[in-house]
């Protein structure tokens, strides 16, 4: 039977008086009258109103404190007002005035909180569980572990490939100023003394005129793809799959973001079957929390698969979103009757290994960075000095 968020709704999910007002004129006051009188989108964001974006990290933060106040007091309608305070002007804090109001309108907890795009599946998913099993708090504290958990892994993994892409854009700039404005200045000083230009500065001459046709049109070219990312193609589920698909298969960092992505699905996955969650709606709930959109469509496809009867959920693995031995695991351990037990422990050997992966890279990208620093600076000197010599050498000549 699969469970809907309307089936969530509790005798203690019931609308209770709303707060006592903290004084005419407070924030809090102030605050909740504009929520409540502003026109709402989706996900509780006032169409009139320019509302920051919210970071994960937010979320993650709100969702432990909501639990904390849950866990001192009766009613959600002062927690939810105060969180709605603490992010005032930002979508978080819209949303969470929204779901505050749609409580004291008589909607269940667990359905208003559903209603609101800024919170991730999983939360959702772990209060609806929570309020059918009349306590809330729990679950809405393994749900800010488990974004805590994917935050880290997926901070460190950010963190390692840091480097590198610094490093490009580094080599990028110092080579496009190369080419377009020092080796032009030091013809431009040959050409003024009649010397001949020595044969290193020749080719540096002729890679300068290339790079000055090509860099315009690829600084355009990569323009125009990041407008278009940002605009259409981040928005645009077949374009993200096929983005994310390609990182994967990037040496070395591909296999890096794999399993940072799949360690923070089985913990998803782990989560939601030990609270009896069935297989489908968990595979459909770690498919939309899941950032890489090539394993989230695997996963999708997977539910499908497994609700047609046309495979089991411990053959999830395919060989390259999702490796082999993990379904070797899963199968033993679903055939144990401890499915739960086996994807909270692959995800745990998945998120070591990434942390692992990217540490290691980080330490290995150190030397690596410091030899091409140093071969550009070698070679920037060498196409500088050797000219200033062959100059020098034609205008002492030309003195004598």
């Amino acid at each position: 039977m699969t469970d809907t968020f309307d089936d969530f709704a509790t005798p203690g999910d019931a609308a209770e008086p709303a707060p006592r007002s903290r004084g005419k004129g407070t924030r809090s006051s102030r605050t909740a009258a504009k929520a409540a009188t502003a026109p709402r989108g989706p996900g509780g964001r006032g169409r009139g109103a320019r509302l920051k974006r919210t970071s994960k990290q937010d979320v993650a933060d709100s969702v432990r404190s909501l639990a904390m106040m849950l866990s001192v007091q009766a009613g959600e309608l002062v927690p939810l007002t105060t969180l709605a305070d603490q992010y005032a002007g930002t979508r978080l804090g819209a949303a969470y005035q929204q779901v505050a109001d749609d409580v004291a309108a008589g909607t269940p907890f667990a359905t208003a909180l559903a209603r609101q795009e800024v919170f991730p599946p999983v939360v959702t998913r772990l209060v609806g569980v929570g309020a059918r099993a009349g306590d809330t708090v729990p679950y809405l504290i393994k749900a800010a572990d488990l974004l805590d958990e994917g935050l880290e892994t997926t901070g460190k993994v950010k963190s390692a490939l840091l480097e590198p892409a610094l490093l490009g854009v580094g080599v990028a700039v110092f080579f496009v100023a190369m080419v377009t404005w020092a080796v032009p200045q030091m013809v431009d000083v040959f050409a003024q003394t009649g010397a001949q230009l020595p044969a290193l500065t020749v080719l540096a001459m002729q890679v300068s005129k290339v790079a000055q046709l090509v860099v315009p049109l690829l600084a355009v070219a990569a323009l125009s793809a990041w407008v278009w990312w940002r605009k259409v193609g981040r928005r645009n589920a077949a374009a993200r799959a096929a983005a994310d698909g390609f990182v994967l298969k990037v040496p070395v960092i591909g296999r890096l973001k794999r399993d940072a992505a799949l360690a923070n699905s089985l913990a998803v996955l782990a989560a939601l079957t030990e609270l009896g969650i069935g297989e489908r709606d968990a595979l459909l709930t770690a498919a939309d929390g899941c950032d890489n959109q090539a394993l989230a469509r695997h996963l999708r496809r997977h539910a499908d698969k497994v609700v047609a009867g046309a495979s089991t959920f411990a053959d999830l693995s395919d060989g390259i979103l999702v490796p082999l031995p993990v379904g070797a695991v899963l199968s033993a351990a679903g055939n144990a009757g401890r499915l739960p037990v086996g994807l909270a422990h692959v995800a745990a050997v998945y998120r070591q290994t990434a942390r692992r992966k990217a540490d290691n890279l980080s330490t290995a990208l150190s030397p690596v960075a410091n030899i091409v620093v140093g071969a550009l600076f070698a070679g920037a000197v060498i196409v500088v000095y050797v000219p200033m010599y062959s100059l020098f050498s034609a205008m002492t000549a030309m003195a004598f």
